[in-house]
């Protein structure tokens, strides 16, 4: 599966758990199926939650 297709879901997954229809433990059960996750990408999530990084500051 392309990695795009695997954020994707990603972020359907968090979507899902911030909605109440998953658990986080169903979204980390989903995670660990699709062999990635939100802590693989924390500086991807920062920089899409808040723009700038504190490096590029």
């Amino acid at each position: 599966m392309p990695l795009e297709s695997k954020l994707i879901l990603l972020g359907q997954i968090h979507y899902a758990m911030e909605r109440g229809d998953l658990t986080i433990k169903e979204a980390e059960k989903l995670e660990e199926r699709l062999g990635i996750g939100l802590k693989n990408y924390q500086r991807e999530m920062e920089y899409a939650v808040f723009g700038e990084l504190e490096e590029e500051e």
